[in-house]
């Protein structure tokens, strides 16, 4: 039944046949838990002859065997298990390679390259040396790998991904220009890049990357507009010398699309004013009120007006809606700022950072933060704990702005 219903959540153009093609994927539990379940036969045959090698991860599958004629036999073997299950092998991307073949397809080389490099650098990072060598090392292997082209065929991407991680974890320099590049034209590594940029503290350049790629044109997908709101609003904003490329940003999201409001109102209720967040809510009322997803977005800015000229208005827009998602939020946060039992209940899970984000808080913690230190139920040593761990968020321009007119720290 469940492959059922995801597949009749996937998107299809009007009045067209679905295609009954593959596994649906997605970055969460169930389908990934269905590709284990619905190719467990699968991988039971593969590992039942010690002389192949194979590894899967979802549906994509490599297997490694002796010789051409070992590999034909397993691929006709392969075919005739899945079709027990009603699928077929995918000739289009199934291909046969030889070792010296692999071993390029696969970046045997670079990854171990790749693994020396990070070894190199954990041992450094955890004796307190130098790590100048390695960002170099980084640097050039970036910019060189960008301009032979080095990363476009077989594994490339995926090495890319490594030396982007790499970069984020040293804090190598990467060129603006690349970045962007990498931005408009990979979808595949956007948000390596995203993950790069939200690791170092906002600067102009590289907010204008993030705001000329963001107008570019480039971005259709609704992925890129939301990946780049979620990483924006947790990178560190030392100072707001950036803004007019953040409102950029926020100006090229569509705001009559879904995704393009959602991704429209998570930026303004870091980096614009609470009238400029209640306009927008007003304004495309009719778009967010029907969406629960939506309405718990919308709901979850309670903190940010209180005690705002606009508060008021806010709380009467929310109160004419019926919206079960406007209403669980809501309640949620009334709770968290005055009922003693919710914020015992979520201080543990509140008081704990996150060290991979730039602000080491993600943006929804945050807003329920907010909530949390105004509850006059907590303790003061429960609150000074909340803010000595959340420090760094406070030292966000835009974040320390809000705290101080909540008048929270």
């Amino acid at each position: 039944m469940l492959i059922y219903v995801l597949s009749d959540l996937l998107w299809q153009p009007d009045y067209t046949p679905r295609i009954e093609v593959g596994l649906p994927q997605i970055n969460l539990d169930a389908p990934r838990l269905l590709a284990h379940c619905f190719l467990y036969e699968l991988d039971s045959f593969l590992a039942s002859d010690p002389n192949r090698d194979f590894v899967r991860y979802m549906d994509d599958i490599d297997i490694g065997v002796d010789t051409i004629v070992d590999a034909k036999t397993v691929l006709r073997s392969v075919d005739l298990v899945l079709q027990t299950k009603q699928v077929r092998l995918n000739s289009g991307k199934t291909v046969i390679l030889t070792r010296g073949e692999a071993i390029k397809h696969f970046r045997v080389l670079e990854n171990a390259r790749l693994d020396a490099v990070r070894a190199s650098v954990a041992y450094r990072l955890e004796k307190g040396l130098s790590l100048d060598r390695q960002r170099r090392v980084i640097e050039l292997r970036l910019s060189r790998g960008i301009k032979r082209r080095a990363f476009d065929t077989g594994n490339g991407e995926k090495i890319l991904k490594r030396w982007l991680g790499l970069a984020a974890q040293t804090n190598a320099p990467v060129k603006p220009e690349i970045l962007e590049q990498l931005i408009r034209l990979r979808p595949s590594v956007r948000e390596n890049v995203y993950g790069l940029i939200r690791s170092r503290p906002l600067t102009p350049s590289l907010a204008s990357v993030l705001a000329r790629s963001a107008s570019s044109g480039l971005l259709v997908d609704d992925a890129a507009m939301v990946e780049m709101s979620n990483h924006l609003v947790e990178t560190l904003s030392k100072t707001k010398n950036c803004q007019a490329s953040i409102q950029q940003v926020i100006d090229s999201n569509d705001q009559n699309q879904y995704y393009g409001l959602y991704s429209k109102l998570w930026l303004q209720s870091k980096y614009a004013s609470t009238t400029e967040l209640l306009g927008t809510l007003i304004n495309t009322e009719r778009l967010w009120v029907p969406h629960e997803r939506l309405g718990r977005l919308a709901a979850s800015f309670l903190p940010l007006f209180e005690n705002s000229p606009e508060e008021a208005v806010f709380i009467s827009v929310l109160n004419r809606i019926f919206n079960s998602g406007v209403r669980a939020t809501y309640k949620f946060h009334i709770n968290l700022a005055q009922d003693a039992k919710m914020f015992n209940e979520m201080f543990s899970a509140l008081k704990a950072p996150n060290p991979t984000r730039g602000t080491r808080i993600t943006h929804a913690k945050f807003l329920c933060l907010l909530s949390a230190l105004r509850n006059p139920a907590a303790s003061p040593a429960q609150k000074t704990t909340l803010k000595a761990n959340h420090s760094v968020a406070f030292t966000d321009a835009y974040y320390k702005g809000i705290a101080e007119r909540l008048k929270v720290i």
